[in-house]
């Protein structure tokens, strides 16, 4: 099970760029700590003021671990520079699944234990039969 932690922070008018300096500084710190999957920090493209913070953990506990960090302490001091009240919430994920999944539904492969009638289908949930061929070629 994956642990997520999202942190969705409005910048004070003319401050985005230190908001996002320390979130970068933060960042760093929380990369390396064990059970640290992936951080990213993302612009919301409808308000270029707010920025998200996405963490996912192997644990709860690496988490746990996280939330009591003296590098999520500073996080938090971050947050509370925001114009408005930030939005953090927490969330479990039991399963992720990719463009396998796409495929499967679109009918490039068969449902799991079934085989699959279309020449083109390739295995079960093959993403192969979607065609991407990736660089922003058309």
């Amino acid at each position: 099970m994956i642990h997520v932690a999202t942190l969705r922070m409005v910048a004070p008018p003319g401050r985005r760029d230190e908001v996002l300096r320390a979130l970068r500084w933060l960042a760093g710190p929380t990369r390396s700590r064990p059970g640290c999957i992936e951080c990213r920090i993302l612009q919301d493209l409808d308000d270029g003021d707010a920025l998200v913070l996405v963490e996912e953990w192997t644990s709860a506990e690496a988490l746990v671990r996280h939330l009591r960090s003296a590098d999520y302490r500073r996080l938090l001091a971050v947050a509370d520079l925001a114009a408005e009240p930030p939005e953090i919430h927490f969330d479990r994920v039991v399963e992720r699944r990719g463009l396998e999944l796409v495929a499967e539904i679109r009918g490039c492969g068969a449902p799991a234990g079934e085989a699959s009638t279309r020449e083109d289908s390739g295995a079960r949930g093959d993403a192969r039969c979607l065609k991407f061929r990736g660089g922003g070629r058309r």
